[in-house]
Parts: structure tokens; sequence; C-alpha cells
């Protein structure tokens, strides 16, 4: 093992970058591109550390609500294994519940949505696809491969992962004080760790709920792509060719949560990535027209649904902008032009 192969190195643990928002949490890691979607109500108090090596790339991150994450990848066609350092309730994997403290082994091209419960400390790895498949064939990991190219996702069993998380926590504790030829033997460990948990331990398939996956990415998809014209779950039914039943069955297998919930959460994230990004390019642009581009039109419920969410209120979230009261004019509940209410 690596400790074993070389003097160890004063510690230079990578830095803990900090956010309490979604958006600016998925911006502190370029090479993970991911949207993340808050789906418990609260602020958000999230951090990451990245620690890069020759063919590996090491992510820890710990938040402490409900996220919705989609899409997943770094690298190039990545393999991602990911496992929970410590963990509050049953994440799910493209509907289908995580063991409780289970890893996460899957191809980065097809990565699963992933829906954390709670508080959550993660350690995620990601492995140059290329590299890895030479890495595999010299190791002797065809296992692997074949059981990923047939499933896609795999979990691991949380008592099998001890000694992938003592190294882990190695490796990032040493961090930049790796010199070259190290970070070359510590890719090659935590590799040869990842083969031995398939090869030694076994493995379950992951996520096999296409069906009901499929219904979810599509009603995304259209909620995203279409704004106000597909809120509506009725709409969504009609559009889909599925009754609403199907429907929110397929969001509480999929996510855990109802359809209407995760709809409204990933509006309310469209919202405040517009008003954060108005801040940031001083656009003058109303709060309520933000919000009826997403679909919301009663001022009250939506400013209460906004800091239930985020714990803030949609003015606070322009924080100093530069645009003035007038310009974030709000309609009332007769759909008059009033002040702020926020």
């Amino acid at each position: 093992m690596l400790l074993e192969r070389s003097a160890t190195p004063q510690a230079c643990p990578p830095a803990v970058l900090t956010a309490d928002d979604p958006v600016q949490f998925a911006q502190l890691t370029p090479g993970w591109p991911a949207e993340y979607v808050q789906l418990s109500p609260g602020r958000l108090s999230a951090s990451v550390q990245v620690l890069n090596l020759n063919h590996v790339q090491l992510l820890r991150e710990t938040v402490d609500q409900s996220l919705l994450k989609r899409g997943l990848a770094s690298c190039r066609s990545p393999l991602v294994f990911a496992f929970p350092l410590a963990a509050e309730g049953i994440a799910k994997a493209g509907g289908r519940d995580i063991p409780a403290m289970a890893g996460l082994l899957a191809d980065g091209s097809g990565h699963p949505d992933v829906v954390t419960s709670g508080y959550v400390d993660l350690a995620c790895l990601a492995f140059d696809d290329e590299w890895f498949g030479q890495a595999c064939l010299l190791a002797g990991g065809g296992e692997l491969a074949e059981a990923l190219s047939r499933h896609k996702t795999l979990f691991i069993a949380p008592e099998k992962l001890t000694g992938v998380r003592a190294l882990f926590g190695a490796v990032m504790g040493l961090g930049h004080a790796l010199p070259g030829a190290a970070c070359i033997r510590a890719g090659e460990d935590l590799l040869l760790s990842v083969l031995d948990l398939v090869t030694l331990s076994g493995f379950q398939p992951g996520p096999a709920s296409r069906a009901h996956v499929q219904v979810t990415d599509a009603a995304l998809e259209l909620v995203l792509e279409g704004g106000l014209e597909a809120c509506s779950v009725l709409e969504l039914c009609q559009r889909l060719g599925v009754s609403r039943r199907y429907m929110q069955l397929c969001f509480t297998k999929v996510y855990g949560k109802s359809a209407v919930q995760v709809l409204k959460s990933v509006r309310l994230a469209r919202v405040r990535e517009a008003l954060v990004a108005a801040r940031k390019e001083v656009r003058r642009e109303t709060i309520g027209d933000i919000a009826a581009r997403w679909g919301f039109w009663h001022w009250s419920h939506f400013s209460r649904d906004y800091k239930a969410q985020f714990g803030e209120l949609p003015s606070e979230t322009l924080g100093n902008s530069g645009i003035t009261s007038g310009n974030t004019a709000v309609f009332d509940e007769g759909g008059r032009e009033s002040a702020d209410l926020g």
C-alpha cells in the first residue's frame, strides 16, 4: 500500500471550500458538472475538497439538506466510485434505495440521478477512462468491466468499504504533499482497492426501474425546457400519456418524494439561479417576472415557499445587486404591481 512503501510527507490536505446555496455549491466543483436541486427546506450548509492525482480525482463533499444531484462527470467518460463516510437516512440512485452506508460504483457516462435524504459526508473517486481500462486489464479486473457494461451501476456492501475508506482518508489527508511518484502509486492503490471490492466481496446490480426513470426524466425535461408551460402535473401526465397515479408512483420510486414536491423544488431552484445571475450581472428584471416564468403566480405563497426552502427571501438572494426596489417590483394577490414584499 502507498503509506507502507514510501516515507510519509508532512500533511497538506486540499482546501475546504464552503457554500450555503445549491448553485454556488455546484460551481465549487467545475470538473464534476452536476446540477443540485434542494428538496428539503432550510438554508444549505455544504463543503467540498478536491484533490487531483495523475489518473484519479478525489472529491469529498458534505451537505446537510436533501439534494437531487443530476448529471455527474469528470475526466473523460469516467468510472465514478462514491461511498459515504457518514450519512443520515436512505439515499436513492436511479429509483432504487442505496443500502445504508453502501458504495455506489457507476459508469460516469450513465450515472443515475442521486437523492440524498439529509446530512451526508461523501467520498468520490473518478478514474480516467482510458487509463482505468488499461489498468484493469493489467490487474485482472475484467469482472468489473463486464459487470459495469451490463448494469452501469453497482452497489458495494458497506462492511466491505473499511479498507478503501481508510486509504481515501490517508491520501486526502496528505493531499498536495504527495510527490509525483507517490501520486501514481496512490492512484494504483485506490484502483486495486476498488477491484478487490468487486472481486472479493461481490456486488449488487444497481438501479433497475428504468421505466420509472424514463417517466421522471421526461417530466423534468419538459419542466426545465418549457418553464411555466409545463409546470402542471396534470398537463405533464397528458403530454407523457400516463395517469396521475402512475406519475406519482414513478416520482416516489425514483426520488422518494411526490411529483409535486420534486417539480416545485426544481422550479424554485431555477428561480434562485435566475436571481443569483441577476445579482451578478445587475440585470433589470423583476422578481415577479422571474417567479412567473417558472409558474409561481401567487406572491405570498411563492415568497413563503422560497424562504422555507432556502432560508431567505427572494429579495435577500438579490442582495446588493444594485437593482432598486422599483426594478424588483412584484404583484400582490390582485395582480397590481406593488413594492417588493421581501
